[in-house]
């Protein structure tokens, strides 16, 4: 426990799309505040100019590699979208609300960034009309109700008492919109090829590492299924088909793998 403060660790790596750098996220614990903090690192592909980007974390590389959006504490308060631009070091703040936005995708014509936040529940699990306090009564604090398993998490606290939907705003700034609805989690989005189309996962479980079929027919992705982790692959407008059923874990999908499952599935 002595080496707690001490502890650093690395995350979200991301490679330029011209394959020559890498974006992550550097966290570090701030021991005078009691919490973590993230900032932004850039390295060469060979291991060289290691350099800070600036405070930050979860950044992704415009379609051009000449922005990058990333996550960082803004105004009025609270985590805000922000994009960088990498030839000038000018940033600027894309959104300005309370949405807490996380998972960015940029569209594929550097136009528009996609992200996701909570919104919150609709009514309330226990509809009870309580009588109306009376001026200057001084009752207890309203109870707390819970709803769901997964309600606090580690070194965050409380969960937010809603449901992950998904958000674009224009690059430049803006206000967001939301595109999904409903009293359940929606994942991370990923544009069609096109940039016409925001594609997320509804299933029953979790879904990792999607890639798009290289004409855009259909998408893969990896996703837990009793204990193992199978690829899968779903064409616009159907249902999911499990293309691997060996004991194994995928951990990474590339559009290689997914050429190679598309040739195997063909069978």
């Amino acid at each position: 426990m002595e080496l707690l403060f001490e502890l650093e660790s690395v995350s979200a790596p991301r490679v330029s799309p011209g394959g020559q750098q890498l974006v992550f996220t550097r966290t570090w614990n701030d021991a005078l505040h009691d919490r973590p903090a993230s900032e932004l690192w850039l390295i060469e592909r060979d291991g060289s100019r290691l350099r800070q980007l600036g405070e930050g974390s979860g950044a992704e590389w415009s379609p051009d590699g000449s922005r990058l959006a990333f996550l960082r504490e803004g105004k009025p308060d609270g985590t805000q979208v922000h994009v960088l631009w990498l030839a000038t070091r000018e940033v600027t703040q894309v959104t300005r609300g309370a949405l807490a936005p996380t998972a960015l995708r940029w569209s594929p014509d550097g136009a528009t960034i996609a992200f996701q936040a909570v919104v919150e529940e609709s009514g309330s699990p226990l509809p009870i009309t309580l009588p109306k306090r009376p001026d200057g009564a001084k009752w207890a604090e309203e109870a707390t109700i819970i709803s769901r398993l997964q309600y606090r998490r580690d070194k965050s606290e409380w969960r937010p008492a809603g449901f992950e939907h998904l958000f674009v705003v224009d690059a430049s700034g803006g206000t967001p919109r939301q595109v999904t609805a409903g009293d359940f989690d929606h994942g991370p989005g990923e544009w069609t090829p096109d940039g016409r189309r925001l594609v997320t996962a509804e299933l029953d479980r979790d879904c990792f590492d999607l890639e798009w079929q290289p004409d855009g027919a259909a998408l893969y992705f990896t996703a837990e299924s009793r204990g193992e982790r199978q690829l899968y692959r779903c064409a616009l407008g159907g249902r999911p088909q499990q293309l691997t059923s060996e004991p194994q874990r995928i951990t990474q999908l590339d559009r290689s793998t997914a050429r190679r499952a598309e040739s195997c599935s063909a069978w």
